[in-house]
């Protein structure tokens, strides 16, 4: 099944939720962490990937165009939380279904 709309993918669970609790209209996100691994990759291809707290030098890997489209933090995140980049990468160079089981962390 191929989507076009964009896949939301959080690098934690917490930060998932949050898209999918206040991200009304939005898809349902994506984390390779604990739970939400499990829930799978909802059918996208991952055409479109926005990467929510991601690396670019690690998302360089998979993606063959990534842009810094913003930072987030909140004033009562963890220091470690705040800042931290919003990527969007397009033309994956593996089907997100794929890669997907690679990428499975339980915290």
């Amino acid at each position: 099944m191929r989507r076009e709309s964009a896949d939301f993918e959080a690098s934690n669970y917490g930060e998932a939720a949050a898209v999918d609790v206040y991200g009304t209209g939005l898809p349902p996100a994506l984390s390779e962490e604990d739970q939400y691994f499990l829930w799978g990759t909802h059918g996208f291809e991952g055409n479109v990937i926005v990467a929510i707290n991601a690396r670019p030098n690690r998302w360089s890997r998979y993606c063959r165009t990534i842009v810094v489209a913003g930072y987030f933090g909140a004033r009562y995140a963890m220091p470690y939380e705040n800042h931290r980049p919003i990527l969007v990468c397009h033309d994956l160079r593996v089907s997100l279904p794929l890669a997907w089981p690679r990428h499975k962390r339980y915290g």
